[in-house]
């Protein structure tokens, strides 16, 4: 526990800047390509008990290539949740702009509007984002952050090629 006393009054000289960040995120009308992604779930054919999450139909390998990006071009991916339940996914090494919502609320709410590293996609819900990759090439994550989606396989390894 951590107390604060405040012993003399202060004058705020700060001012809120007119632009706080430059947008210089991936701009959907400079997409060169478009991409989909299917999150689902089965259950496991070997315990018949454990779920597995999916994305594309694939539980996550350590070494498999899923999906190879160029580096510094503009895609459209369009993420759709089959499952009944949100799953929040996250993507490394970059930030995307989420474009549009169908089957849910339908609309990209005003703290969506900026540039973000994980979007929550809701049950039966579609979701479209325009990612770029301007950092470096290199292998990189996309997972879901409920940790119990993506240790049972909701994960798969992009890679970003120069």
């Amino acid at each position: 526990m951590m107390r604060l006393k405040v012993t003399k009054k202060v004058r705020d000289n700060s001012r809120i800047p007119e632009t706080l960040i430059p947008d210089d995120g991936p701009d959907p009308a400079d997409a060169v390509n478009e991409r989909p992604f299917i999150l689902s779930s089965d259950r496991d054919r070997a315990t018949r008990t454990m779920m597995r999450h999916q994305i594309n139909g694939k539980t996550f390998r350590h070494g498999r290539i899923d999906e190879t990006v160029p580096f510094g071009q503009t895609e459209i991916w369009t993420i759709r949740n089959e499952n009944n339940f949100s799953h929040p996914i996250h993507l490394h090494a970059t930030h995307f702009r989420v474009l549009s919502r169908t089957g849910g609320r339908n609309q990209v709410m005003p703290w969506e509007r900026g540039l973000k590293d994980t979007v929550l996609i809701h049950p039966k819900e579609e979701v479209k984002v325009a990612v770029k990759f301007t950092a470096h090439p290199g292998l990189f994550l996309l997972h879901c952050h409920n940790l119990e989606h993506e240790d049972t396989g909701m994960m798969l390894n992009i890679m970003v090629e120069a």
